[in-house]
């Protein structure tokens, strides 16, 4: 495993403690993933656009469907 893959795995499972012991609910969960993900594509490439993060981490989900799940797309 190296460094970032050991940096994800730290934060996901700082995200379920946090989720076990307050209980955040999925959406905001969904959020931090969000947050995760982009960290780890912009620690690779600084320049990494969010539509970039979509493409390696949800490459099946478009940025209005991402907008929808909170309803951010009204």
């Amino acid at each position: 495993m190296n460094s970032a893959e050991h940096i994800e795995e730290v934060m996901e499972s700082a995200l379920d403690m946090v989720s076990e012991n307050i209980g955040i609910g999925e959406a905001v969960m969904d959020a931090v993933r969000l947050v995760i993900s982009s960290a780890m594509t912009i620690s690779e490439n600084p320049d990494a656009s969010f539509e970039d993060v979509l493409s390696q981490f949800y490459p099946e989900t478009s940025l209005a469907e991402v907008r929808g799940w909170w309803g951010w797309d009204k």
